[in-house]
């Protein structure tokens, strides 16, 4: 997200060159989540529990339809990233992370505060 993080933080529009180098990057994490932490299927946390990599990806990715609402364009779609929406469902519904992730009320205080100080 850090490539459309300034365009969107003063409330512009990412160029076209950014949404790519966007896709590109979110494309190798879809990948990535996909061949290396689920080989053999769907993203399931019923017999363990997500590890490191889960809880730092998570983080950037588990407020997705909150960013999307606060900035107005879709990111993250199941159509184009399957697995990656199916994995962050499964995370969100894993009582820890359940319990941790912040309220979309305070998502949006922090997204507007963030586009409060950068302007």
């Amino acid at each position: 997200m850090d490539i459309l993080s300034k365009p969107l933080t003063i409330g512009g529009k990412p160029t076209e060159d950014e949404m790519n180098e966007y896709w590109k990057k979110m494309d190798v994490a879809e990948e990535f989540i996909k061949a290396e932490l689920f080989p053999n299927g769907c993203p399931s946390f019923q017999d363990a529990k997500p590890g490191y990599l889960a809880i730092v990806l998570y983080s950037f990715l588990g407020t997705f339809d909150v960013v999307e609402e606060f900035y107005g364009f879709k990111h993250i779609t199941a159509e184009r990233y399957p697995f990656l929406a199916s994995w962050n469902k499964a995370v969100s519904e894993v009582p820890e992370f359940k319990g941790a992730t912040p309220s979309s009320v305070k998502v949006i205080e922090i997204l507007h505060a963030g586009r409060t100080i950068s302007n």
